[in-house]
């Protein structure tokens, strides 16, 4: 089923399914996709830039993003708003096009879910890996009840929180199998204890 006219929210960070997000909401055409979707009771895309960045009014945004909702927000100084977003579901964009606005807007069909299964012995530490980060970001990233013996929990929150580059995190995010995404994220996890170690 296609859903039209999704608005579409391109930054250099991406949310996964039951992900948290914050972001500070500055440009016009942020704020009024915002007040429409909270008018509207509905919800808008973030999906990782393939191109430009996040202030640029030509950036694009890759074609499978996160549907996510606001499940909380605030005025903020000078003029900001702080919303918090959950991500909802996987999505595949059609059609990604801009409005006079500014805003990107695309036609949606759900990417499909992926299954739960236990985390591998294997990979445990990244399981201890995800809590640990989830406890030193706090709130909101804390709100939750962890899930750290699920795999799809462990494999998503890590593909957030560390510092993976933003095209294998688009790839992490395209997986359908939580063990294969915990086998890229280990690897990833390797390169960067392998490049703090001292010389």
């Amino acid at each position: 089923m296609i859903t039209s006219d999704v608005p579409l929210f391109p930054l250099s960070n991406l949310v996964m399914p039951g992900g948290l997000t914050p972001l500070r909401i500055f440009e016009t055409r942020y704020h009024d996709m915002v007040r429409d979707c909270m008018r509207n009771g509905t919800g808008f895309v973030i999906a990782l830039l393939a191109e430009g960045r996040e202030t640029d009014r030509d950036n694009r945004p890759h074609d499978v993003g996160t549907y996510s909702e606001i499940i909380d927000f605030e005025s903020l100084e000078h003029g900001y708003l702080g919303i918090i977003c959950r991500g909802q579901q996987r999505v595949r964009i059609h059609a990604p096009r801009q409005t006079r606005a500014g805003l990107w807007v695309g036609d949606t069909e759900i990417y499909g879910d992926e299954p739960n299964g236990a985390v591998p012995e294997s990979y445990e530490h990244l399981a201890d890996l995800a809590m640990q980060l989830v406890t030193e970001l706090g709130s909101p990233f804390d709100i939750d009840v962890p899930e750290p013996h699920n795999a799809r929990w462990v494999s998503s929150r890590l593909t957030e929180l560390l510092p993976i580059p933003a095209d294998a995190k688009q790839q992490l995010l395209e997986l359908w199998d939580p063990i294969a995404r915990l086998h890229q994220i280990a690897c990833f996890v390797q390169q960067m204890i392998r490049a703090d170690r001292p010389r």
